[in-house]
């Protein structure tokens, strides 16, 4: 244990019983509060009824989300890839989880995210492997929420040796991954009793983002999406907190103001359950 001490999250020495069992004491009592293990506050949610209503539609229902960026290999060591944290999907996963959803979550690589509890997690690294994971699942989802930040290009090949720098400039072939969510949203998924939310993140100006955002949805066949809008930082993709738009296919859109990425999260699964339920009722959205 000493040897690998760097490998573990805490570390107690065992020289005397009642301070080693404070110190275990202490750390259960970290764990359990911590906000990743918890229900969104109830006091919170009441301060704003409106905006969280519909938490309770999810009870029951199977939830299917991707998380996390992608990566796809150019030798042993390197690989192509984006600055996503997989936060947002991971937080998606825990506010499903705790609005009464049987959660599945397939996350790329997440380093800073732990696994939620109560979650079935799909480990998997490249975008044919996602793929791969969510034909298996999304059959049977009620609700698909596409949240990954798939990575949009891989090399042709995969170089077996790592490539050394001596060999002087690199020039690297690109293809096009797999589109995943034109994969999974080829027919109608309102006729199979399956919602699908999409993530866009989009630059510019709000109104040409909107437009694309809703180009993308309706083209391929989902039922919502969630406008991220880039800023100068990279933001939101390793930031804690995020804002968008959340827009569904019959016109409604509705605005989630800056707030952490659980904030976030808790009032799209609000949205989205509105939105289920107006389909549900033959209506035309949230």
């Amino acid at each position: 244990e000493t040897r690998l001490a760097g490998c573990f999250d805490y570390f107690v020495l065992n020289d005397g019983i009642e301070d080693a069992v404070s110190s275990l004491m202490s750390i259960q009592h970290a764990e359990s509060a911590r906000i990743d293990r918890l229900a969104y506050p109830a006091l919170a949610l009441q301060c704003d009824p409106g905006r969280f209503s519909g938490r309770d539609s999810w009870r029951g229902l199977r939830v299917l989300i991707t998380a996390g960026p992608t990566r796809e290999h150019i030798d042993p060591v390197r690989f192509l890839s984006n600055r996503s944290s997989g936060r947002m999907g991971y937080d998606l996963a825990i506010a499903f989880r705790e609005a009464g959803a049987a959660v599945a979550l397939i996350s790329g690589p997440a380093p800073g995210c732990d696994p939620p509890g109560g979650v079935r997690m799909v480990r998997v690294e490249t975008a044919a492997e996602m793929l791969e994971a969510l034909e298996a699942r999304a059959p049977d989802a009620d609700l698909l929420a596409m949240a990954a930040a798939v990575s949009d290009f891989r090399p042709v090949g995969l170089r077996p040796d790592k490539i050394g720098r001596a060999s002087g400039n690199l020039d690297l072939r690109l293809e096009p991954v797999p589109d995943l969510l034109a994969a999974v949203g080829a027919g109608s998924s309102r006729s199979a009793g399956r919602l699908i939310l999409a993530f866009a993140l989009e630059d510019g100006d709000l109104g040409s983002g909107i437009r694309r955002a809703r180009d993308k949805m309706l083209s391929k066949g989902a039922d919502a999406v969630f406008l991220n809008m880039l800023d100068s930082s990279g933001g939101p993709m390793e930031s804690p907190v995020s804002s968008g738009v959340l827009l569904s296919r019959s016109g409604v859109r509705i605005d989630i103001p800056p707030g952490s990425k659980r904030y976030v999260a808790e009032a799209m699964v609000a949205a989205l359950g509105r939105l289920r339920d107006s389909f549900a009722a033959g209506g035309n959205g949230a």
